[in-house]
């Protein structure tokens, strides 16, 4: 594990290209010892099946063929992973050269700048779209925006198969497996529709008739968090809520609100369970969504009103849910994501934490880094890598769980940086409540069912 964080001011998302291609190197080079390791079991396979007249040589030997062919396919797929990491790569690179290449003709730096620049343009256009026959930055950028275009115009029909794994989010290894084929393709997708344009698209996806219903299934008496790990910890997960909903009721009469939102609860694209993969399509289209219905419907079940502060605490899919709702409700006045699968746009009135791990790949979806930074003056964006060698279990997306972002706010807050002030502020405010009301809500797209006490903190 990885103890090594970075802080940044502002809410911007920060990619190290040589890091992702260093990584790369590291995962080949482990995919053809893996794949030396199904050679070599193989072969004592072999050798014990010629012993076959003893029983117990042929089913090691079986076993031995089933342990070679495991290892096999998970050398693929870290070859798999490793073309991934070099696509992500190059196509960050081509972000930041376009924003090079912009900045150049602003500082009237002359052609010799903008021609180097033009020609690893060039050779990155080449490799990630397979075409010799490119040759110029011109002819390179009007391909990529084909490419885009094309990219753009698949249905979300057609995308289900690229985003298998969104079902590790749900549990599962089997789900999981899918994610290295998954991300080529999406990321692809990502990183080619935000160099084409240099800013993500804003995120505020605005109300809608209510797609789905919410019902209490918790309320009792609670304390304040007493700083980010512990507002990490009470993001539901893992049983009915969906949404927490704390009321905080302060000395002068003054109310505020801490809402937390639950991340990807089922793999299916359709359901009961509005926290789904349709959901998950449907927000990072920047479409509106039946879990963000629902956790409007929580904080109105609450009775949430208008004018009356609200800090969003978030993770994974209930980040892109925490964007939108910044976007579009300007009593939000704080949003803390984990593992954002979009970029923290939000207004510069708004407190801004984003905390994601350079090895997540489902934070890596929010693409190269907005042009400016957002959010308020003291938002901040904290990233970490989780565990930088690569294994087997990277399969299960260790770096997107919840308890990883659990530790990495444990350490923020250790850091004591100066930048984490405002949110220290928060805290402090919060800490001064004459009460605290905290209720546990489920949710559904058809009727609600009883639902069991949330086991968040």
């Amino acid at each position: 594990m990885g103890d090594e964080i970075t802080i940044t001011s502002g809410a911007v998302v920060q990619v190290d290209t040589a890091s992702l291609r260093r990584a790369a190197a590291r995962v080949a080079v482990d995919a053809e010892g893996i794949r030396g390791a199904a050679e070599r079991v193989a072969r004592a396979g072999e050798a014990l099946f010629d012993a076959w007249a003893v029983p117990e040589a042929r089913g090691l030997a079986h076993r031995c063929g089933d342990a070679a062919s495991r290892l096999s396919t998970a050398a693929d797929r870290l070859d798999e992973l490793g073309g991934d990491l070099r696509t992500a790569a190059d196509t960050y690179e081509l972000a930041e050269l376009r924003a090079q290449w912009l900045s150049a003709g602003d500082a009237g730096d002359g052609s010799r700048t903008r021609e180097g620049i033009e020609e690893r343009i060039v050779v990155l256009a080449r490799r990630l779209l397979g075409d010799e026959q490119i040759a110029d930055a011109d002819a390179a950028w009007h391909a990529l925006a084909r490419a885009r275009i094309e990219l753009a115009g698949r249905t979300p029909r057609s995308l289900e198969a690229q985003v298998g794994f969104v079902a590790a989010l749900a549990g599962g290894i089997g789900g999981a497996l899918w994610a290295g084929a998954a991300m080529a393709a999406l990321r692809g997708a990502i990183a080619l529709h935000t160099s084409a344009r240099g800013t993500a698209a804003p995120r505020a996806v605005p109300p809608s008739p209510r797609a789905a219903t919410v019902a209490p299934a918790w309320t009792a008496p609670a304390r304040p968090p007493t700083g980010l790990a512990a507002a990490a910890r009470r993001i539901p997960g893992g049983d009915a809520a969906r949404v927490r909903v704390e009321r905080y009721d302060l000395p002068g009469g003054r109310r505020e609100w801490m809402v937390y939102v639950a991340g990807t609860q089922s793999a299916k694209l359709g359901g009961a369970d509005p926290f789904d993969m349709r959901s998950n399509l449907q927000l990072y289209s920047g479409e509106g969504a039946a879990s963000v219905d629902a956790v409007r419907a929580a904080m109105d079940a609450a009775g949430v009103a208008p004018g009356e502060a609200v800090h969003l605490a978030t993770h994974s899919q209930g980040a892109m849910i925490g964007v939108a709702l910044a976007g579009a409700d300007p009593d939000v006045r704080t949003l803390i994501t984990f593992g954002s699968p979009v970029p923290a746009e939000v207004a510069p009135d708004v407190l801004a934490i984003d905390v994601r791990h350079a090895d997540d790949p489902v934070a890596a979806l929010a693409g190269p880094a907005p042009v400016a930074a957002q959010g308020s003056s003291g938002s901040v964006q904290v990233s970490r890598v989780v565990d930088p060698l690569p294994h087997l279990g990277d399969a299960t997306l260790p770096a997107h769980h919840m308890e990883a972002y659990v530790e990495t706010a444990r350490l923020v807050e250790a850091s004591a940086d100066p930048r984490l002030a405002e949110i220290e502020r928060l805290w402090q405010r919060l800490g001064d409540a004459e009460r605290v009301t905290r209720t546990d809500f489920s949710a559904a797209r058809g009727s609600l069912s009883p639902a069991s006490p949330s086991a968040a903190g």
